[in-house]
């Protein structure tokens, strides 16, 4: 009876052994998730405060382009005024291009 309590307690020893082996490793997988989820969110950070600024610049864009067609500058000037609408197009695009990376990031 002696012999099979300690057999028992073997078994429940290693047991316990196996169970703190993956308690380790799951930990470890939890510490690197942890930095992984900082390192995003840090990154979602920018890409907000990047969206935010292009929104900005192309809200200003708009305005001076509405400014100009109201002066009749597109008249004048219709070479320069292409560029223009040409740089307004490759905000416009940057802005969808962050918005879906942060669609992308929730």
């Amino acid at each position: 009876m002696a012999q099979r309590s300690e057999n028992d307690m073997s078994g429940h020893t290693d047991h316990i052994k196996r169970i703190e082996e993956k308690a380790v490793i799951l930990t470890g997988r939890l510490k690197t998730q942890n930095k992984e989820n900082g390192k995003l969110r840090k990154e979602l950070e920018t890409l907000k405060k990047e969206n935010e600024e292009l929104k900005k610049q192309q809200e200003q864009l708009l305005l001076q382009l509405a400014l100009s067609k109201q002066a009749g500058i597109e008249n004048n000037v219709p070479a320069d005024n292409s560029k223009l609408v040409k740089k307004i197009n490759e905000y416009i695009r940057e802005i969808d291009r962050c918005i879906a990376l942060l669609g992308e990031k929730d």
